[in-house]
C-alpha cells in the first residue's frame, strides 16, 4: 500500500511540475518543496515575466498624459490579443509621491466602470488593479477604442459640428440620468475631461474616480478635496453644504453638467463668472443650460426634462432615437421610419454612416428588426 502511495506522489509531481515547465529530474524524490521549485525551468520563468500584465490588450506606445485629469493617467493605443481589434488603455502608476486617497481613486475608476454598463458609459473590457501599492505598480482599464473629446473639438469646434455636438450632449445627459436616478450615484466628475468619442462619433461619459453612492457621508468626492475638478462643481460643494446631496442627488452632476455644455463651446472654464456669458452658446440650449445653474439644488432639472429640451430636436438625435427602438416598431413604423431615413441620409456623417447607421442596420436585418 505504501509503494501505491509513493507511485501516486510521483506521478502527480512529475505531470504538474512539467506543465508549469520545471524540470522533472527529482520528481521521483521525496524533496521538499523549495528544493524542488528551485529547479523551474528560468528561461520560461523569464519569458512568462517579459509578456506585459496579464490583460486582454497589448499596449502598442508610451502613452500620453491625460490633460484636465487630477490623477495622472496616460492613454495608450492598445490591441486586442483576441481578434486584433484597437482598444484604447488607461494606465496609473503608484509612485513614491502618490498618496492612499488618489490609489484609491483609481481602483474607484476601474471598479466603478467595470460594474457601470450602459451604451452612453465608456465599454469596459479588461482590467487589472495590482495586490499591492508599491511604487511602478499600475492601475490599468482597457476599454473600447475612443478619443479624449478635447482632441476632437480641437480639430471640430462644436459650432462647426451642430448635429454631432446637439447627440453628444443628448447622450451624456442619458447617461447622468441613468447613473444619478437609476443607480443612487454621483458621478462628481462631470467635464470635457471625462468625456471620450467612440470610432462612430459616440460620446461616452468615464472619469469615474470619484463615483460614489449618494447616500455615502464618507465617499471620496466628500473628503478628497484634492481630487475635485473644482471648476464644474456647484456652491453647495465648495461650501461643504451636503445636506443638499439629499434633498437633490440629481444637483451635483445637473451643474456639472451645465459647465460642460459652457465648456464645449467656449473651451476650459476660467472663473465661476464667466458661466453668465452665453453669446457662443446656441440659443436653442440657452433655457436648459441656465437651469442647470440654478442656485437652489433642488430646482435643477433631472434628466426626464433635460432630454425633452428643444435643443435636441436635431435629425442625428431623432435617428439614433430610432434605432434603438426598430426592432419595436410595426411594419408601418418602420416603413415611415426609413422614408425619413433616405431625405436625411445626404447631410450625415461619412464615418456615422460607415461605423454607426450600417452596422446598426444590418444588425437589425440579421435579427429580424428591420422589416
Amino acid at each position: 500500500e505504501e509503494r501505491v502511495i509513493k507511485k501516486r506522489r510521483r506521478r502527480f509531481c512529475t505531470v504538474n511540475l512539467t506543465r508549469c515547465g520545471a524540470s522533472t529530474e527529482y520528481c521521483g524524490r521525496s524533496a521538499s518543496f523549495s528544493r524542488v521549485f528551485v529547479l523551474f525551468d528560468m528561461q520560461w520563468l523569464s519569458s512568462a515575466l517579459s509578456k506585459g500584465p496579464a490583460i486582454k490588450a497589448d499596449i502598442l506606445d508610451a502613452g500620453t498624459e491625460l490633460k484636465g485629469s487630477k490623477l495622472q493617467w496616460k492613454l495608450h493605443e492598445g490591441k486586442l490579443k483576441e481578434g486584433g481589434g484597437p482598444c484604447t488603455i488607461f494606465t496609473w502608476e503608484f509612485t513614491a509621491n502618490s498618496s492612499d486617497n488618489e490609489l484609491a481613486a483609481a481602483r474607484n475608476a476601474l471598479q466603478r466602470l467595470k460594474k457601470t454598463r450602459h451604451p452612453t458609459v465608456l465599454k469596459y473590457i479588461d482590467g487589472l488593479d495590482p495586490e499591492t501599492a508599491k511604487p511602478g505598480s499600475k492601475v490599468i482599464i482597457v476599454t473600447e477604442h475612443v478619443k479624449p473629446l478635447e482632441e476632437c473639438l480641437s480639430k471640430e469646434p462644436a459650432a462647426s459640428n451642430k448635429e454631432g455636438t446637439a447627440w453628444g450632449l443628448n447622450v451624456v445627459a442619458q447617461s447622468l440620468k441613468f447613473i444619478t436616478e437609476e443607480c443612487g450615484l454621483i458621478h462628481g466628475n462631470v467635464s470635457r475631461s471625462s468625456i471620450y468619442v467612440s470610432d462612430c462619433g459616440d460620446w461616452k461619459l468615464a472619469g469615474f474616480e470619484l463615483m460614489s453612492e449618494n447616500t455615502d457621508t464618507n465617499s471620496l468626492l466628500r473628503r478628497c478635496e484634492q481630487l475635485r475638478v473644482k471648476r464644474v462643481l456647484p456652491p453647495e460643494v465648495s461650501k461643504g453644504i451636503w445636506t443638499a446631496v439629499v434633498d437633490a442627488p440629481h444637483a451635483i452632476d445637473m451643474w456639472s453638467y451645465g459647465c460642460l455644455m459652457h465648456e464645449v463651446y467656449n473651451g476650459m472654464l476660467g472663473r465661476p463668472e464667466d458661466l453668465k456669458d452665453t453669446s457662443n452658446l446656441p440659443k436653442e440650449i440657452v433655457a436648459l443650460y441656465q437651469s442647470t445653474l440654478k442656485a437652489d439644488p433642488t430646482k435643477r432639472p433631472r434628466g426626464a426634462t433635460v432630454l425633452a429640451s428643444p435643443f435636441f430636436g436635431t435629425q442625428l438625435v431623432w435617428i439614433n432615437q430610432e434605432l434603438s427602438n426598430l426592432q419595436l416598431m410595426d411594419a408601418g413604423e418602420k416603413e415611415k421610419f426609413f422614408l425619413k431615413l433616405a431625405e436625411c441620409l445626404d447631410s450625415l456623417p461619412d464615418i456615422y454612416l460607415r461605423k454607426k447607421l450600417l452596422p446598426e442596420l444590418l444588425k437589425a436585418v440579421e435579427f429580424g428588426g428591420a422589416g
